[in-house]
Order: C-alpha cells, then sequence, then structure tokens
C-alpha cells in the first residue's frame, strides 16, 4: 500500500447530479457511519467553470436499511418543499431526514 490521492474536476455542469457513497467495504462490511447530508451544495470549486456559483438542490436520498447480504431499499423525497419517505406501498411526511444508511443522494441544478 501507498500514499494516494485522487482528483476530480467537473467539465460540464449536469442537470441532476448523483453521488454515491461507498457503503460495502472491501472485507464485505457496512459502513454505517452517518454521512453530512447537505440541502444545497455548491459545485464552484470542484469545475472549471471560472468558480461562479453552481448550486444544487438536494430533491431525494437512497438508504438501506439491514445487513449487506440483506436489508432493505427505501427513499426520501422532496416534493413542494416537503420531504416524504416512500417504503414499497407506504409514503408518508417526514419532518427531518433519516441521518444513517444513507447511499445516494440525488440534486437538481
Amino acid at each position: 500500500k501507498t500514499l494516494a490521492s485522487r482528483q476530480m474536476t467537473i467539465w460540464r455542469q449536469p442537470t441532476i447530479l448523483i453521488l454515491n457513497v461507498k457503503r460495502i467495504q472491501n472485507d464485505g462490511s457496512k459502513d454505517v457511519r452517518n454521512v453530512f447530508t447537505p440541502k444545497v451544495l455548491d459545485l464552484a470549486p470542484y469545475t472549471n467553470i471560472d468558480h461562479q456559483s453552481i448550486p444544487y438542490k438536494l430533491f431525494a436520498i437512497a438508504y438501506h436499511a439491514g445487513h449487506v447480504s440483506h436489508g432493505h431499499c427505501y427513499a426520501v423525497i422532496n416534493n413542494d418543499d416537503k420531504w416524504l419517505l416512500c417504503d414499497d406501498h407506504k409514503v408518508v411526511p417526514i419532518d427531518d431526514l433519516p441521518q444513517n444508511n444513507q447511499y445516494l443522494f440525488f440534486y437538481r441544478h
């Protein structure tokens, strides 16, 4: 093993930005740490587009609850500035976003 770094630059600004958090470790275990989820994300520092503000607004999050080999996926979506928990056939309003088990974040420009 050696020290390494990774750099990424966004060349074109997408309408929809999907960020994936790696939750499955190389040994097959699941990383269950909480992930800070900003509701607005500015990509200006990560682009080559003259550092103009490029705000993205969070509109959905995918979650996985349970063990790596089995579990359950559900989503939280924003509809008219209200958050809804979507779980199989059930859709219910919620006040706060769940703070663990997120793995996909959906942002819109």
